[in-house]
């Protein structure tokens, strides 16, 4: 970190992402007395960082680098000068020396404070303009909250078992097959509301907006041909095609395969019916395709033009089918989805109705409302 300067220049700004331990606050310390050192005054400056530990460490670590500034010898200073990226003049040396004084005369220093610290400070001297209750109080335990919203959400479903609320919370249960885990997806709305918020903000309709955005992502526009492409008159006659070469080499498990795509040749199945009766034909458990490969015994069996011709509709057909359930797998992420953002949203507008019931705020509202403030 040492080996980069620029980043303590004030004149810029720049972003330093690096791993514990490499030397992020010792480049914050130096930036804020690079701050000082080009006329900033002590209470002009607000540095934020994520606990109050950390807070504390970089108040001390600077107070301790002016009281070093002011103690070093010329060489020493001029060094440690070079070190935060200032050039060692006169003028800046004896600046160096009398940080300290006019940081310890300040009437207001300079803050390190936290995010949640610097939010709430900022939302209590502007609550009306946050839109909030001047005596809102801030809660850090929001375990009991998220219940009583689980229940409210609960009790509104059973209500009205009909409503597209209750076939949501059903769909996650049988998605994740159980209560216990259908109840901890919908904490997760809970605990990360201003992602939600920030994802939706400019939407009239949340859930809608977040259906509209996975739609895209997941190309269901595309998919939804992709079962109607796939069992069409040519493919019948690839299918009839395949069912005759099995035929040339019978094998009890072939004998077997060529019942069932019989099945779907003589009677009138859709295609859906088709894709559930042919895939264990060309593909294995986990839709990986079966090994039917060009051998000696396929081509004696067959004969080589017919052999070849087998394995290629086998590719073909693995190719298709994989299709197919790929098209599927995708729709069922976007239905589980869709009952995910539709149960969540209402659980998270119940916690928020109760903590404004209340005057609480927690760690999300500050971010979100000061978000909302600064905008």
């Amino acid at each position: 970190m040492t080996d980069s300067p620029l980043a303590t220049d004030p004149a810029h700004s720049f972003s330093v992402l690096a791993s514990a331990g490499t030397g992020k606050t010792w480049q914050l310390v130096a930036r804020l007395t690079r701050l000082l050192l080009s006329g900033a005054a002590p209470d002009s400056i607000l540095a934020i960082t994520f606990t109050r530990k950390a807070a504390g460490e970089m108040q001390q670590r600077l107070g301790e680098r002016l009281e070093a500034l002011l103690e070093a010898d010329d060489e020493t200073l001029e060094g440690m000068l070079r070190e935060i990226g200032e050039p060692p003049t006169a003028a800046t040396c004896e600046h160096a020396r009398s940080l300290l004084e006019g940081w310890l005369r300040c009437e207001h220093s300079l803050r390190t404070t936290t995010f949640h610290s610097f939010c709430q400070e900022l939302l209590q001297r502007f609550p009306l303009e946050a839109g909030l209750p001047p005596s809102f109080e801030l809660t850090e335990t929001t375990g009991l909250l998220i219940d009583e919203s689980w229940d409210a959400l609960f009790a509104e479903a059973t209500r009205s078992p009909d409503s597209a609320l209750a076939q949501a919370i059903e769909q996650l249960f049988e998605e994740l097959g159980s209560l216990f885990s259908t109840r901890s997806a919908l904490r997760q709305d809970i605990e990360h509301g201003s992602d939600w918020w920030a994802w939706t903000r400019d939407a009239g309709d949340p859930v809608d907006h977040a259906n509209r955005q996975l739609a895209k992502q997941l190309e269901l526009e595309q998919q939804d041909k992709v079962l109607e492409d796939f069992w069409c008159e040519h493919s019948r006659e690839q299918l009839v095609e395949f069912s005759r070469l099995l035929g040339l080499h019978t094998t009890k498990t072939n004998l077997e395969h060529i019942q069932q795509l019989e099945y779907c040749l003589t009677q009138e199945a859709d295609a859906e019916t088709v894709v559930e009766k042919i895939t264990p034909v060309f593909l294995k458990k986990d839709f990986e395709p079966r090994q039917r490969n060009l051998t000696a015994t396929l081509i004696k069996k067959m004969g080589e033009s017919d052999a070849n011709r087998f394995v290629e509709l086998h590719v073909l057909f693995c190719t298709r089918l994989q299709a197919v359930h790929d098209a599927e797998k995708r729709r069922r992420t976007f239905r589980t989805n869709h009952a995910w953002y539709l149960a969540g949203q209402r659980m998270l507008e119940h916690f928020q109705r109760i903590k404004r019931e209340r005057r609480l705020l927690d760690f999300s509202d500050l971010e979100w409302k000061t978000f909302q403030l600064l905008n």
